[in-house]
This record gives structure tokens, sequence and C-alpha cells, in this order.
């Protein structure tokens, strides 16, 4: 929350304690339980309504942990077999996917591209 609201908070507090005060001690010559009970009852009604004059809002931050993605694009086209290098690629690709630190820290996603995706 921010200090203003906080601030606010305090002296709508203060501001009903004092409004009860006056209202049930205040030039009183016999004080009663009743009216300790009527005093505090008095406060907690003004305090909740000034509060609801004020409207507080409690923010929430939640934070996600979240992968980024990371795309191996293999290229499947026919020069790739036109020049031998097909063992090549599936090699690269096998490296690719036995290298664990590569999974703790990116979410991998495979494509292979040629005529289609």
């Amino acid at each position: 929350m921010e200090t203003k609201t906080i601030l606010f908070i305090t002296t709508s507090l203060l501001v009903s304690i004092f409004i009860a005060y006056y209202q049930y001690y205040y030039k009183i010559k016999e004080v009663s339980k009743i009216n300790f009970l009527l005093s505090i009852l008095k406060m907690l009604s003004l305090f909740l309504l000034f509060l609801l004059l004020i409207n507080p809002k409690i923010s929430k931050t939640r934070i996600i942990y979240q992968k980024p993605k990371l795309s191996v694009l293999i290229d499947n086209s026919s020069s790739i077999s036109y020049l031998n290098q097909d063992t090549l690629v599936n090699s690269i690709v096998d490296d690719f996917k036995q290298h664990q630190e590569l999974y703790e820290k990116f979410d991998v996603n495979y494509y292979s591209f040629g005529n289609q995706l």
C-alpha cells in the first residue's frame, strides 16, 4: 500500500476514536459499562465507514518463472541430401537432443522444413 493510504487509514482511526470519545465521555458525570460498549461500537462503525470511503487497494505481485522457448529448425530440403550432408544434420540434431542443460534452461521445440514446415 502507498504511504498516503496508510496515513488516511491512521487518520480515520484517530478521528473515529475522537468522535466516539466526544459523544460518550465528554462532559459526562457518570460513566457506565454500557457507555464503554456503545463507544467501542460507534468507533468501529465510524472507522469502517471511513475505510469504505478511502477504498484502499491491496495489490499482490505474483512472479511466474517460465522457460524461454528455443526453436531448433532442421533443414530437410533436397539440397541437404544432394550435398550428402544428411548424417551431419542428424548428428547435430542428436547432439541437441542429448544436451541436458539445454532442456533445463529452455523449452526446446524441433521443426523440420523443406517443401513444407
